[in-house]
């Protein structure tokens, strides 16, 4: 699991391969808030296509960083802070593996629903291959995340039509459904010959309220 308490310093290498879908798939200017920490390169390329970026930051060391780069950050707890902006205040909430860390899943979400018009949740698919091999052969998840399962604050697993159903019960439109592989690469979540409950490695989740579809290019036109 990412550390989110961590300085920006160590979130300043290239950006994630899955997160170059992100650069890819909004359009220019949108404004955006990131729930908890995301990669900072990623929020300077965003900067640079003229986004109007916003951060939801416990971390108060980062806040100088996002000030020079004019990127507008709120501290405090994240739930509190998404539940003050009025209707519709973003084009797009994204939870960068952030989702699964908040004690009440559906009050985060329901909130982020009100404050922005789209919703974008990335997050690892619990039933990714070498996950299930993992616990098959050692029978324990303890490790993945460089702790043990009992000291991580929320441990939550999500399989694709796990997180599907989720979106059905908070009566949110699924605008759009990909996933990657352990290269990296963009699969549509619908093309099952691939066998993305398996093979996907990540999960992306476009939702809002109602539907308003995004051409997401594929990994070669990236």
């Amino acid at each position: 699991m990412q550390q989110y308490d961590a300085s920006l310093e160590e979130l300043s290498k290239k950006i994630p391969s899955y997160l170059m879908a992100i650069d890819a798939i909004l359009p220019d200017e949108s404004k955006v808030l990131f729930v908890k920490q995301t990669s900072l390169p990623l929020l300077k390329r965003l900067k640079e296509r003229k986004f109007d970026v916003s951060i939801l930051d416990r971390n108060i060391a980062n806040s100088a960083i996002y000030q020079k780069y004019n990127i507008v950050s709120y501290t405090g707890d994240p739930y509190s802070q998404i539940t003050k902006f009025s209707r519709e205040s973003f084009d797009y909430v994204i939870f960068d593996n952030s989702l699964t860390t908040f004690a009440d899943i559906q009050a985060i979400i329901t909130a982020s629903a009100v404050a922005s018009e789209h919703i974008v949740v990335i997050l690892d698919n619990a039933g990714y291959w070498k996950k299930r091999l993992n616990f098959l052969i050692s029978g324990s998840f303890s490790g993945e995340s460089g702790t043990e399962w009992y000291t991580t604050k929320h441990l939550r697993m999500s399989g694709i039509k796990d997180f599907m159903a989720f979106c059905s019960n908070v009566e949110l439109i699924i605008e759009r459904a990909c996933y990657f592989d352990s290269k990296g690469l963009i699969h549509n979540l619908y093309d099952l010959k691939r066998l993305p409950g398996i093979f996907g490695e990540k999960l992306l989740f476009i939702m809002g309220h109602r539907s308003n579809y995004i051409s997401l290019p594929l990994a070669n036109e990236i």
